[in-house]
């Protein structure tokens, strides 16, 4: 895990890279099945798969920017970062 240091807001704070973190779906009929997404020094990277009410054959989005994925950006929300 690394850490470096970012201006944000007018303060300086540390950022923890390669720390796992939580997404959850934008809307009730989308159902996660795995999630795996880790936060990098470039963005978020890593797998989602889920299945939805009227499609139950599971889809999956994965990339090393999941954050600049339309799909991912319209169907995802990231929580937060929680520790391995």
């Amino acid at each position: 895990m690394g850490v470096r240091y970012e201006y944000t807001n007018g303060k300086i704070e540390s950022v923890h890279y390669n720390e796992r973190v939580l997404i959850t779906p934008k809307e009730d009929w989308i159902h996660i099945v795995k999630q795996e997404v880790y936060k990098d020094i470039y963005g978020y990277k890593g797998e989602v798969s889920w299945y939805t009410d009227r499609n139950e054959k599971i889809q999956i989005i994965s990339s090393i920017h999941l954050d600049l994925s339309s799909r991912f950006r319209r169907l995802f929300e990231i929580k937060k970062a929680f520790r391995r």
